[in-house]
């Protein structure tokens, strides 16, 4: 039987250890009031534009927080 680190992304540690502390962030700061996402193309002009050859824009989320704001 092989079991992961809890650093292992994706794996069932990881993402208990993710739980785990998003309940201690509950618990330091009280129930959040909103839970807000937000989705762009990955291909918008403003995006691809700025980057380099053969990056994806998943390489660069400040990247794409700039455009959104």
């Amino acid at each position: 039987k092989i079991i992961l680190p809890s650093y292992f992304a994706k794996s069932k540690r990881y993402m208990q250890q993710l739980y785990q502390d998003s309940m201690a962030i509950v618990r330091e700061y009280e129930k959040p009031d909103l839970f807000i996402t937000i989705t762009c193309n990955p291909n918008w002009p403003k995006i691809t534009n700025e980057l380099l050859p053969n990056q994806k824009a998943s390489d660069h989320p400040d990247l794409i927080i700039r455009v959104l704001n």
